[in-house]
């Protein structure tokens, strides 16, 4: 973390907010929460949350983000002014207060001179939905970017990756790949990003063999992590052989691969779940035909034992369950147990 800035170490806020922002932005980045999309200049960070929604801030910086949702661009600026403090105002040129005379200040005025950085808390400043204010440019223009820089580091999320608002903010804060900072700020969140990966694939892989240690079919769980935090590490060496525009090649396809396969380990998710509940689906169906045959009398019937059994012992065996061999039995009493009863 990032030093504050005290008269001991004398240490400048925009300093410190560069050192600081990398934990406190990676650990913005939660599980599921981002959909893919994560756009890093020296001092914004633009994240696209998709269906997601609220932006999670896993730092004590804020317990939750600020929500821009409907928000016009004065709406925008009480949010931060009461969150970092009143004297954020002075960064906007309609709100600065009035300048010394350049004879009290003991220096001559610099007519365009932008204002000095804000000593403020919190250094990173969490806002969501941006693209959801009511006025979100004039948010980004008016409010947002006189901000940046000045002591204070934006992370802003967008719910569409294909807003208007998001054009607008990536021409005012354009991605610096070639800057080393933001190199290492995109690694740190690439390294969080595969650690979060490596233990969704092992929860995932306990699930696996859960389910197919009980049913027949379950899809193999993809094992990434491992390959990928190689990579993470052979990006972290100072190799003076690799030139910058692969390591930055290699930066993009690895961010790519934890995308791709974060999707994949969802997809897997969901289809080993889909087994558990189509099996639970036919125990179910079982039952009711069970209970079916014996509210018309046939508690202990010869015709109707035999195929009750197979497909209990289908549906319960030890060992994988085949589950379309399952369901043609199960059909099969359910037709036994309807010309049992006969017509109604």
């Amino acid at each position: 973390m990032g030093e504050r800035r005290t008269p001991e170490t004398g240490t400048g806020p925009k300093k410190a907010v560069r050192n600081q922002v990398r934990g406190e932005a990676g650990n913005v980045v939660q599980a599921d929460r981002i959909a893919g999309d994560v756009h890093i200049h020296r001092d914004v960070y633009l994240f696209v949350t998709g269906g997601f929604g609220v932006l999670r801030d896993g730092n004590p910086v804020r317990a939750r983000p600020l929500s821009m949702a409907g928000c016009t661009s004065s709406d925008a600026r009480a949010e931060i002014v009461a969150t970092v403090g009143g004297a954020i105002e002075q960064v906007w040129p309609d709100s600065a207060p009035r300048r010394p005379e350049p004879e009290a200040a003991g220096e001559a005025a610099r007519p365009g001179s932008a204002p000095p950085p804000v000593e403020t808390e919190p250094r990173t400043l969490v806002l969501d939905g941006i693209d959801e204010a009511s006025e979100p440019e004039r948010v980004l223009r008016e409010v947002l970017a006189p901000v940046a820089g000045h002591g204070i580091r934006l992370v802003l999320a967008f719910r569409s990756g294909s807003s208007a608002a998001l054009r607008v903010a990536r021409e005012l804060w354009p991605e610096q790949d070639g800057d080393p900072e933001v190199f290492l700020a995109r690694l740190d969140l690439l390294a969080r990003a595969v650690d979060e990966l490596a233990q969704r694939e092992n929860a995932l892989h306990r699930h696996h063999a859960h389910v197919a240690g009980r049913i027949a079919g379950a899809p193999a769980v993809p094992d990434r992590a491992i390959e990928l935090r190689l990579v993470v590490t052979g990006l972290r060496r100072d190799d003076p052989g690799m030139a910058p525009e692969e390591r930055a090649q290699r930066l993009a396809r690895a961010e790519a691969d934890v995308e791709a396969t974060s999707r994949l380990l969802r997809e897997r998710r969901g289809e080993l779940d889909s087994l558990v509940e189509r099996r639970d689906d036919l125990r179910g169906l079982l039952e009711a035909y069970r209970a079916q045959a014996i509210d018309h009398g046939f508690v202990e019937d010869v015709v109707l034992d035999e195929p009750y059994r197979r497909s209990h012992d289908a549906l319960w065996r030890r060992g994988p369950c085949d589950l379309d061999a399952a369901t043609e039995l199960v059909r099969g009493y359910g037709a036994a147990v309807r010309a049992r009863i006969g017509p109604a």
